[in-house]
């Protein structure tokens, strides 16, 4: 099952952009008309896009995929691990954009404000903590940040610790153990979200689709005959399983029915279809478009909600003379905010991003993943 070549998961990066489009949604449809907020169309596009918000776990499980396999690709080709080689991998990708983002929420987007808003404002979020990658801390005690882009932060704050002691992880772990430590996280990740209403932002809460993403990877590298019969599951069982998996995610954020380790479990069985199975009804990779948007996403995650206050606040003195307020804001402000989200994540991608990424090639000690 294991590429002695280098490795790129084509449909993984359509996933992306799927996942980011569900964040976008739980994001990026909003109001504050009264009016609108208690419409037939708004209440259904909210019972709809009730879900939305776990794309961000399914980048989680996405992250903790990707990166154990490469860890452990690199682990079978040279013998160990380069853990020094790993952190500027993840800090070229990483840092530009993020510290970007953070100067802008801090520094620029209160001129902004006021410019825009003219209204008074105060930030409640902690400079230093933002700094030290410790935002989703931040967070679970003074709230969500006022200044735009700075809300999403959270998980890459939550993505960094976990690089910081991932690489750690498999080097003093031996690999007879490695599974039950991994099954240990991700046990203890859902007692404390499930039993001690640990709050999600906090980094051992997500660790519970992290920790489900790398079990992927090890079973990947253990190559046992039992995930090597997985990987021939029939079309109809693979189309049964989504529409069971898709029916739990509705009746578990809707309804408050059902577990949510089988939410965790599904989102990995995504991973697992698009990337291994060899009958899968769909593979992602035929929708070319949304495999290179999925390259440019974080971007577009960074960006999105820079996107939305630049956009609502835009329209916002044009109301009266654009049409019905439900359209305004179910169709054509999440529209133009989509647009506006993409044009800067190219513009960032293409003229900024880009250049940390090509020296990332400098660092590559194993087979190309897509981390």
């Amino acid at each position: 099952m294991v590429s002695k070549g280098p490795v790129y998961f084509k449909d993984l990066d359509a996933l992306r952009a799927i996942a980011f489009l569900a964040i976008f949604l739980h994001h990026g449809i909003f109001t504050a008309d009264p009016t609108v907020e208690a419409s037939v169309a708004f209440l259904a596009a909210d019972v709809i896009t009730k879900p939305a918000w776990l794309g961000v776990p399914f980048f989680f499980a996405l992250s903790g995929f990707l990166i154990t396999y490469l860890l452990l690709s690199e682990e079978q080709r040279r013998g160990k691990i380069s853990v020094g080689k790993f952190y500027v991998r993840r800090i070229l990708r990483i840092w530009p954009l993020y510290y970007a983002v953070v100067i802008f929420g801090f520094f620029i987007f209160p001129l902004l404000h006021g410019l825009m808003v003219h209204e008074p404002y105060t930030e409640n979020a902690t400079l230093w903590k933002y700094l030290a990658f410790l935002g989703n801390f931040d967070i679970i005690k003074n709230g969500l940040p006022y200044g735009a882009g700075l809300g999403v932060t959270w998980s890459l704050s939550v993505e960094e610790q976990f690089y910081l002691v991932w690489p750690i992880f498999f080097i003093v772990v031996p690999r007879k153990f490695r599974v039950w430590s991994v099954l240990f996280l991700f046990m203890l990740s859902q007692y404390l979200i499930q039993a001690r209403d640990l709050p999600y932002p906090h980094t051992l809460a997500s660790m519970s689709d992290l920790s489900m993403g790398a079990l992927l990877a090890i079973a990947i590298f253990n190559n046992k005959p039992l995930f090597n019969k997985l990987t021939e599951l029939p079309k109809w069982a693979i189309f049964l399983i989504y529409v069971i998996g898709i029916a739990h995610l509705y009746s578990w954020t809707l309804y408050d029915l059902g577990n949510r380790v089988f939410v965790s479990l599904f989102m990995v069985f995504v991973l697992f279809d698009q990337s291994f199975c060899k009958f899968s009804p769909l593979k992602l990779r035929k929708f070319r478009i949304l495999g290179y948007w999925g390259r440019l996403t974080y971007g577009l995650y960074l960006l999105h909600t820079i996107g939305n206050f630049i956009m609502y606040n835009a329209i916002k003195p044009y109301r009266a003379h654009l049409g019905e307020p439900a359209f305004i804001d179910m169709a054509l402000q999440p529209i133009a905010s989509l647009l506006l989200t993409m044009a800067m994540a190219y513009v960032s991608y293409k003229f900024f991003e880009k250049p940390f990424l090509d020296l990332k090639t400098k660092f590559t000690t194993s087979g190309t993943v897509a981390a």
